[in-house]
């Protein structure tokens, strides 16, 4: 894939959980272009000190769940900090891993979850999601619409 041809440049970096065969244990990286950057190694080195929340291990963790719990503020900080640092190449180049050397694992650990029908709208919608047919609901809509389940609750552990 080249430059043209990709669609995580510095302004779009997204956020993953990777290993590599040298160094098997999973941790957060970001895409930029055709490479991978570690910031498990970024944050070693200390680039994301000055970040509040960046207390201890944060993207040496095995999944983002740590990460996503900061708070928004410590979010758009570390998105300036890496674009700040990731458009300096000598930077880049250190802490860059070839994207065909690296094994992807799930980013988040979710334990459980609920989904709930948040509106009269999205109760009547949801079935063309889930059958993928056309449903009208009539006169009877919001009988009907009591008569379904308001949420669900789901427990989940995943295994990597």
């Amino acid at each position: 894939m080249t430059l043209t041809e990709t669609p995580f440049t510095i302004d779009n970096l997204p956020y993953g959980v990777i290993s590599t065969a040298e160094t098997p244990t999973p941790r957060c990286a970001t895409v930029l272009e055709d490479d991978v950057i570690d910031l498990s190694a970024l944050e070693k080195d200390g680039y994301f000190k000055s970040i509040p929340g960046f207390k201890g291990e944060v993207f040496s963790m095995p999944t983002l769940n740590k990460f996503a719990s900061l708070p928004k503020e410590a979010h758009v900080q570390t998105r300036a900090a890496l674009v700040d640092l990731l458009s300096d190449n000598d930077i880049r180049k250190k802490y860059a891993i070839p994207l065909s050397k690296v094994q992807n694992h799930l980013p988040m650990e979710t334990k459980n979850f609920s989904d709930f029908y948040c509106s009269f709208e999205h109760t009547r919608n949801s079935p063309h999601l889930r059958y993928s047919y056309p449903t009208t609901l009539g006169r009877d809509a919001r009988l009907q619409q009591t008569q379904r389940p308001t949420s669900f609750q789901t427990q989940r552990t995943l295994r990597l």
